[in-house]
């Protein structure tokens, strides 16, 4: 799978931070915890609970992001969205006295709200209805995504797939775009720059196959500062196929090709 990226001016205990935080949350007995699903959804997506999984952006030029670290004056946003929601939406019954920062995966899951999604992680992996319509569906996610972890979504591909005949038999009907280095729907030092909708309509109105989608990007720090790549359908990957010592920044010199097996991603495992 792919791994973290970490510096080597990072600490030994800096990198195990790291680490932990692809690793996802962990009772006592350091077992894997999982979410109450099946409440929401009839046949709901493996409720395991993942960590975030970043690739290289993550210890990119630009930083690790202030929604995870904060800034020298504000705390990280993401522990500012806790602590609103969690007392709220997170548990069930509503307890504003309840202090996320206290909550204990060896005890506290039962409070945890069985009716909603957010919590559950009960997305249906039955799409038939919408499939037997001839319905195209295009997801996109960023592999530095600071927010939702890009796991979740590969997760319910690779589980939606394997209903529905396998990845290349998903592949009539639906694609997953990872965008390498970009954050929470656009930025960072990626290609962000692309349009999903005119290839969808096409692929819907006149069955033209949506691949490959090309992105562009400028925000970069060394050569070639603005490039372009094609967007690969999962688990296809962009590899440089020109020759050598040339453009870097040019999606022709890029194919799509499939890695081998063990190197593909499958749900983070």
């Amino acid at each position: 799978m792919y791994r973290t990226k970490t510096d080597s001016c990072l600490s030994k205990a800096q990198i195990e931070a790291v680490e932990h935080i692809s690793e996802g949350p962990r009772n006592a007995r350091q077992q894997t915890i999982k979410a109450p699903a099946g409440a929401v959804a009839d046949d709901p997506v493996d409720n395991t609970v993942v960590g975030y999984l970043y690739d290289g952006g993550f210890m990119a030029p630009t930083g690790i992001p202030s929604r995870k670290i904060g800034t020298p004056t504000t705390a990280p946003g993401d522990y500012g969205l806790g602590l609103g929601q969690l007392p709220y939406i997170w548990i069930q019954p509503p307890d504003p006295s309840f202090d996320p920062l206290t909550f204990n995966f060896n005890s506290d899951l039962d409070r945890l709200n069985k009716d909603s999604d957010l919590v559950t992680y009960s997305t249906s992996l039955d799409i038939k209805k919408f499939t037997r319509r001839g319905g195209k569906i295009i997801w996109y996610h960023g592999l530095s995504d600071p927010g939702p972890p890009v796991l979740g979504t590969i997760r319910y591909y690779t589980e939606m797939a394997q209903q529905n005949g396998g990845l290349k038999a998903a592949r009539k009907f639906s694609r997953l775009y990872l965008i390498p280095n970009m954050g929470h729907c656009s930025g960072g030092p990626a290609t962000d720059r692309f349009d999903l909708l005119s290839p969808l309509v096409a692929w819907v109105e006149q069955g033209a196959d949506p691949d490959p989608i090309i992105a562009s990007g400028t925000n970069f720090t060394s050569a070639p500062t603005t490039r372009s790549r094609p967007l690969c359908p999962y688990p296809e990957e962009a590899r440089y196929t020109g020759s050598p010592g040339g453009d870097l920044g040019n999606a022709a010199n890029y194919k799509c090709i499939e890695p081998s097996r063990h190197q593909i991603l499958e749900g983070g495992e």
